[in-house]
């Protein structure tokens, strides 16, 4: 992608130099980063990554765009539980959780490559020109801004189809979830159960929850093939490598 030629309306590398921030601790925010730029071919930039933020500008910074993709990931309760495979088995590598949705602009890879996060974002045309992509942002240092990106326009599409079709998903397992626990509080079930229930005990996070299930799978298919003697450290490199190969873009 020629970024020198679309970034911010004109700008050169230089005044993206001169407009920017250098952070070393950068990471994506779902509510306020609007996309990532892979750098690693733009030397003069002096990073390998931009992050574009809605409240902060242009933030440069050393870490490469799957760093930041797999920081922003391993934060989501049910990354590596569904929405991996899912967009694995369908040719892409769209990452959704509900209203955080961020799709890659380059494809499926294993290599660093732009990102763009559409929860800010009003709305995308594609022009006639096939490798042309108009993208109006919601706003961009307090005020609405409207970019061009050079992009395959057959991937782009792909990716959002793709992620339309994890969203549907979810949509329909949150209905299914909606329907079981619908007034719970008003049952019998929940006024005879939950008085008899430790009231003092923790409530853990989805993600927590989820990671415990993984903990537990792991660990009895492990025992299901080395027997009982199987040590917990062995369970988590076995995690470890599990989510590593499960990433796919490390």
């Amino acid at each position: 992608m020629h970024h020198e030629k679309i970034l911010f309306h004109g700008f050169d590398l230089d005044e993206i130099i001169f407009n920017s921030e250098v952070d070393t601790n950068a990471m994506i925010n779902s509510q306020s980063t609007l996309f990532i730029f892979n750098c690693l071919n733009y030397k003069k930039l002096g990073c390998k990554s931009i992050l574009v933020d809605k409240y902060r500008g242009i933030i440069r910074t050393n870490k490469e765009t799957k760093k930041l993709i797999n920081q922003f990931v391993d934060k989501q309760a049910i990354t590596f539980l569904g929405t991996r495979m899912m967009a694995q088995k369908q040719g892409g590598l769209p990452y959704v959780y509900g209203k955080q949705v961020i799709i890659p602009l380059g494809g499926a890879t294993q290599h660093s490559t732009d990102w763009l996060l559409m929860n800010n974002i009003a709305g995308i045309m594609f022009t006639e020109n096939k490798r042309n992509m108009t993208v109006l942002f919601k706003e961009f240092l307090g005020a609405p801004l409207e970019m061009d990106f050079e992009v395959d326009k057959t991937i782009v599409r792909r990716q959002l189809r793709i992620a339309g079709n994890i969203l549907l998903r979810q949509c329909k397992l949150v209905a299914e979830l909606n329907d079981a626990f619908h007034d719970i509080k008003q049952s019998s079930v929940y006024n005879i159960c939950i008085p008899c229930s430790d009231q003092d005990t923790d409530h853990s996070s989805l993600k927590s929850e989820l990671d415990g299930g993984i903990y537990y799978v792991t660990e009895m298919a492990l025992k299901g093939i080395m027997g009982k003697d199987v040590s917990e450290q062995l369970i988590e490199d076995t995690m470890k490598d599990i989510r590593r190969k499960s990433r796919g873009i490390i």
